[in-house]
């Protein structure tokens, strides 16, 4: 016999009420230990409490056994009777004590617990345990490393004390602070404050150092780089054996911060200190989620980069920002392939391949070879790099797939290939549209659209050119493949720009039911936004389909007869350029291009009859496109033809409209005759079985 819903809820409700002497079980355990504590602390015996049984909801409770009486079995408890909700107690006290008057397990007068002894009022930020100390602490080691950096610059100029003096006064400080930090951390109530005094003696340390080597220039730049790189990792290894992230902020904030005060006579160096450091507190992260330190340590070095390269020509920098980018990309892949703790914060990847084109036009090197490299690396991460579902927002592929994108689109655009521009960026728009078709990620997803985007907008002078008549002669074969790409790029961007729409529309339901608290909406809603993930691997099967990006298939017929229509135009006058008539070519190409028009329309509608999922779209596309190629002829063709095309182009689209008129009437009349009439209508039409028809 097959278990009905009344059994579950039975079952659910024996193992509630199960639940429930257990925990009631424990809590008179715990009264009793409680009472065996206070009674040998206070030295009066106390008789052992009496165990009163809870309210029970229908399941017995086996009762304990006497003391040297034999093993009793444990007795299953039966199923209960269904019980409403309310019958069911629910204790809203401590194990100790009833709700409301009576007595407690032990015999004593219980007293009601209010909500506010229950659920605690929040404590004040500065009320918080080490709140008021790091705050402190934090403004302490500002100050002090701000006294620093002018004992190690601004002392030169009033001539206290000696170069020599200053910078051993300075270590001796840096070590002490290292020092009293250690010894105060092993004290639990002052370990607080022992965070910002190393941190504080660990810049101190760095800061020396960058005197060291750019003021004084008592140690060669790789020396000083090195000694440098090996105090930053030193604190930051014990800012991860103290398991503090404020150490390792102090450490690198205040190092950074007033590195360039200390030492801006290089900026070169300048920059190469704070990517070392940077470099050097990486390994700091990993295992946990220190966002605050992975953005003081990216943000300096890339500002520092930047100005370094705007200073003027210094092939050295493009090497610092090349190793920069390098490593922190790297560094992001690592920790997605490593099965680790491990949080980024990934938008940084940003910032630090900010430099790389400013460091290549300060390097005299070609921005347009960089940024295909830097595009290549960046793309080849995104697809290395493994997405976890905890990581949301600060996924690595995501990040380094638009970077990746970004560089390629400057690639492109900065090769500067005379009248190739064009077809380069449609190019690539083509490309991310294929990629995003065959591997349906998100992040390809957006990429395409962009591109496209890009790519079409950049295809806009090309159809200007097209349809002025003096601009004939500028038409070539670069026009000639963009106007084909184009023709592609209708067939794969509308899939595209319909997972993106859906996408979006996906997280705005999200975001609207979160507000609203409908906690199933926006799981139905999630689902709607993953969709477009999941990847649509028939989207682009048929022009104008509803396959083709869903709502957004009618995209593909005006890309498509933009491109077709400069297509057959630039061959035209490039045939007519032969001989020397690249203006005739012009005007045959248009007249082509209306009779193309004309044709497409009678396909729409004469294909949208055969068949049932989009008939009504391709109807409706194609008495537009007819629209608009009456409209050409009219007010386009009857301008700017002459001769002999403009009556062909006039005779040939009013005979295409006629015939397609004729034949569709037909076409619709065979339609409805062989369609079967609905269900619900031939059921009605039926007659019934038990009323006999006459003979």
């Amino acid at each position: 016999m097959s278990r009905t819903d009344i059994d579950d809820i039975k079952l659910l409700e024996a193992e509630f009420a199960e639940a429930m002497q257990r925990m009631y079980a424990v809590g008179n355990g715990l009264d009793a230990y409680r009472r065996k504590l206070e009674a040998g602390r206070s030295a009066v015996p106390v008789a052992a409490p009496p165990m009163s049984a809870p309210p029970t909801t229908g399941t017995p409770v086996p009762a304990a056994p006497p003391a040297h009486a034999a093993p009793v079995p444990p007795v299953v408890p039966e199923p209960a009777t269904a019980v409403p909700p309310s019958a069911v107690p629910l204790p809203t006290g401590s194990p100790g004590t009833s709700r409301g008057g009576g007595t407690s397990r032990g015999g004593e007068p219980s007293r009601d617990w209010t909500a506010s002894e229950t659920y605690a009022a929040p404590t004040p930020w500065w009320q918080r345990e080490g709140m008021v100390v790091r705050l402190l602490g934090a403004a302490g080691a500002g100050v002090l490393l701000i006294g620093v950096a002018l004992l190690l610059r601004y002392a030169i100029e009033a001539g206290y004390i000696g170069p020599a003096a200053r910078v051993t006064l300075a270590g001796i400080l840096a070590v002490g602070l290292i020092g009293v930090a250690a010894r105060l951390h092993r004290d639990p109530q002052r370990a607080t404050g022992a965070i910002a005094i190393a941190g504080a003696g660990y810049a101190t340390a760095y800061l020396d150092l960058v005197a060291i080597t750019t003021v004084y220039e008592w140690l060669p730049a790789a020396a000083g780089l090195a000694l440098a790189g090996l105090v930053g990792l030193s604190g930051l290894v014990l800012a991860r054996a103290w398991g503090s992230e404020l150490l390792g902020v102090i450490t690198v904030a205040g190092a950074a911060l007033l590195t360039p005060w200390v030492g801006d006579k290089d900026e070169v160096l300048i920059a190469g200190f704070l990517v070392v450091l940077a470099l050097a507190a990486w390994p700091a992260q990993l295992g946990h989620r220190w966002l605050g330190l992975h953005a003081v340590r990216v943000a300096p070095a890339t500002l520092a980069l930047c100005v370094a390269a705007d200073g003027g020509h210094h092939p050295a920098i493009l090497g610092w920002a090349v190793a920069f980018a390098a490593l922190e990309l790297g560094a992001a892949v690592l920790v997605t392939r490593l099965e680790s703790r491990t949080t980024l914060l990934t938008p940084t990847l940003a910032l630090s391949a900010l430099p790389l084109t400013l460091a290549a036009t300060a390097a005299g090197m070609r921005v347009w070879i960089v940024a295909a490299v830097a595009a290549a690396a960046y793309l080849g991460a995104a697809f290395l790099a493994r997405t976890r579902s905890a990581e949301g927002l600060l996924a690595v592929a995501p990040w380094a797939g638009g970077i990746g994108t970004v560089y390629a689109v400057i690639a492109v655009g900065e090769a500067r290939l005379v009248n190739w521009t064009e077809p380069g960026l449609l190019a690539l728009a083509c490309a991310y549209a294929a990629a995003a078709h065959l591997i349906p990620r998100t992040w390809l997803r957006w990429s395409s659209v962009a591109t496209g985007v890009i790519g079409l907008l950049a295809f806009l002078p090309i159809l200007v050119n097209v349809l002025v008549k003096s601009r004939a002669g500028d038409l070539g074969g670069a026009e000639l493949v963009a106007s084909a790409l184009v023709v592609a790029l209708a067939v794969l961007l509308p899939a595209q720009v319909g997972a993106v729409a859906s996408l979006v529309a996906g997280q705005r339901a999200e975001l609207a039911n979160a507000g609203m608290g409908a906690v199933g909406s926006a799981g139905d809603a999630g689902k709607v936004g993953k969709a477009g993930d999941a990847g649509d691997a028939g989207a682009a099967r048929e022009p104008g389909g509803a396959s083709n990006g869903g709502a957004w298939g009618w995209l593909t017929w005006p890309l498509l007869l933009a491109g077709a229509s400069a297509f057959v135009v630039t061959a035209a006058v490039m045939v007519g350029r032969t001989s020397d008539r690249a203006t005739g070519g012009f005007v045959v190409g248009h007249g082509l291009a209306t009779l193309l028009w004309a044709v497409a329309a009678a396909y729409l509608l004469m294909h949208g009859l055969g068949r049932s999922s989009n008939a009504s779209r391709s109807l409706q596309v194609g008495l537009a496109l007819a629209a608009v190629a009456v409209v050409k002829l009219l007010f386009f063709d009857f301008s700017v033809l002459d001769g002999i095309v403009r009556i062909v182009a006039f005779i040939g689209a009013g005979l295409v409209l006629l015939a397609m008129g004729t034949g569709y009437a037909k076409a619709l009349e065979r339609a409805r005759a062989g369609r079967p009439a609905p269900r619900q209508y031939a059921e009605r039409s039926a007659p019934p079985e038990s009323i006999s028809r006459p003979e």
